[in-house]
């Protein structure tokens, strides 16, 4: 499997998450933002992913995108441990 499409099913499942778990809170009446921050990390994730789908491209992009797709989940998994 390619690094990038990795990048875009993790992103996929945080975006998933992160708009369902604001539609929970917005049923409930306790509307926020917090639960839009895995969103904001899907979308860094897509960029991740299309940078190092530019690999054959520009090498140096490529490179940049997998190495940053690879070190976040790794932060995003401290930070919500």
């Amino acid at each position: 499997m390619k690094a990038a499409q990795v990048m875009y099913g993790y992103a996929g499942v945080l975006i998933f998450c992160g708009v369902l778990a604001f539609s929970i809170a917005a049923v409930g009446g306790n509307v926020q933002i917090t639960p839009l921050i895995p969103v904001l990390m899907g979308a860094i994730m897509i960029v991740c992913g299309v940078m190092a789908n530019m690999y054959h491209r520009n090498h140096k992009i490529g490179m940049i995108g997998i190495h940053v797709g690879l070190v976040l989940p790794l932060l995003y998994g401290l930070m919500f441990a």
